[in-house]
């Protein structure tokens, strides 16, 4: 017995740092519903799609930052 499957492979592009999680979340939703009207059953997006890939600048101050962004200066739990 033969089964189809149709994948689509998303490319999102460069989210900016000023640029929110819900604008990542509404273009990903707008590639979503694009593949779905193609016929896709499956959509695969980058592993990084929902962040602005670290390390894209240096930040002194990281008090205030945006908590569910990427830890920056600590690997393996210890401080940098």
């Amino acid at each position: 017995m033969t089964r189809s499957l149709v994948l689509a492979a998303a490319q999102l592009g460069p989210i900016q740092k000023a640029e929110g999680r819900d604008v990542a979340v509404g273009r990903m939703i707008r590639l979503l519903e694009k593949a779905h009207q193609r016929g896709a059953q499956v959509v695969v997006f980058p592993e990084l799609a929902l962040t602005t890939f670290f390390p894209r600048w240096y930040e002194e101050d990281l008090v205030g930052r945006d908590p569910l962004k990427t830890k920056i200066g600590t690997v393996n739990n210890v401080s940098a």
